[in-house]
């Protein structure tokens, strides 16, 4: 009897465990579930590849509904961003290559090595004008209310009409201009591989100050607010009163500064060649995050409102937090991203060494 009522004693034990661990385990795994179906809702999806280049690395400029991709066998198309569907093609057999695109509404604007500055049709691809600068185009050329800037290897800086093309006025500046400038009311700061930063009078077409540096500026410089924001050799961080050319700060940094910064309300952030992201308040230029989260970093930067985006030579683009500088996710593109990333309306946009072109789409972090 005794032995009877062990076993029942142990049996009703067995029975009140199981009941409590399926009390615990059925919630934690409807938990599990849950947080794989978010983080996979999350996760960028690959959305389309175009490959026409075979090994010329692509330029690539996106906005809301196009991407306009060029390459350095002097061809260029433009894409649908959402699905990645050729609209137009074109190619000019005096341009063996071709630099990076800038776009409005209805026209795109692109330099090339045969030292021509030419507006197309967006639509068709149609040639609307062209200019001849006397060197070699390699920036991308800058907009601003009907107004085209860019600088050609000649030395000299150029402003023209963007709906004619009429050279408004050209500038020398001592050096080939390598970059995008950066417009701010009436000045436009231009950089030049021979070390100096120019403040150029539009209205005038003569310079107002320079800024001499230790290298040369070879990085598109931004213009936020007043200030504009310029990369140099010399790794550092120039922030320049546009107004009056006063440096206000030289922010040391590991690594050559190439690609253009980014900036929000709150903070701005760039990157160097050696793996480095910075974010500084854009009040007190105080520090607010620094990682590395590559050896070396490759294209970029593109931000959406809660991220940035950077390509590096392992063929990944790094989705990074911009509230801490953590790693959000990484996108596999297989080969180097060297021909640039752009965001835009969702869609994050790779342009790849062996030529692809490769499109994600990409959701807002729910976990900033």
């Amino acid at each position: 009897m005794a032995d009877y009522r062990s076993r029942w004693q142990a049996k009703r034990r067995r029975r009140s465990q199981l009941r409590i661990a399926a009390t615990v385990l059925i919630p934690l795994i409807a938990v599990a579930i849950w947080l794989g179906s978010r983080a996979l809702a999350q996760s960028p999806t690959k959305q389309w590849v175009y490959a026409p280049f075979r090994g010329k690395t692509p330029h690539l400029v996106v906005d809301g509904t196009g991407v306009a991709v060029s390459s350095d066998d002097g061809t260029l198309r433009m894409l649908n961003l959402s699905a990645g569907q050729e609209l137009w093609p074109l190619a000019w057999t005096n341009a063996q290559a071709l630099g990076p695109a800038a776009l409005d509404k209805y026209r795109l604007y692109i330099g090339s090595d045969d030292g021509y500055m030419r507006a197309l049709s967006r639509r068709t691809g149609e040639r609307i004008w062209e200019q001849e600068t006397g060197g070699v185009v390699r920036a991308r050329p800058h907009l601003s209310d009907g107004r085209l800037f860019v600088g050609s290897d000649n030395g000299y800086l150029y402003s023209f009409d963007a709906d004619s093309g009429s050279l408004r006025w050209k500038l020398p500046v001592g050096a080939a201009v390598g970059a995008e400038v950066a417009v701010v009311g009436d000045v436009v700061v231009c950089g030049t591989v021979g070390g100096k930063i120019y403040g150029v009078s539009d209205s005038e077409g003569c310079a107002v100050w320079a800024v001499e540096t230790a290298g040369a500026v070879l990085a598109p410089a931004l213009a936020t607010g007043p200030l504009v924001l310029v990369g140099c050799d010399d790794r550092r961080l120039y922030v320049i009163k546009a107004g009056s050319g006063q440096v206000l700060h030289k922010i040391p940094v590991e690594g050559l500064i190439r690609h253009k910064p980014v900036a929000d309300s709150d903070a701005v952030y760039f990157c160097t060649t050696e793996g480095h992201v910075y974010a500084f308040r854009s009040d007190t230029w105080g520090p607010l995050w620094i990682t590395r989260p590559a050896q070396d970093l490759t294209a970029g930067l593109a931000a959406s409102e809660d991220s940035l985006f950077i390509g590096s030579s392992n063929g990944q683009v790094l989705q990074i937090r911009k509230s801490n500088g953590s790693v959000a996710r990484s996108l596999d593109c297989a080969v180097a991203v060297t021909g640039g990333v752009d965001y835009a309306e969702g869609y994050l946009v790779a342009g790849l060494e062996n030529g692809q072109v490769m499109a994600f789409a990409v959701q807002p972090l729910r976990n900033r």
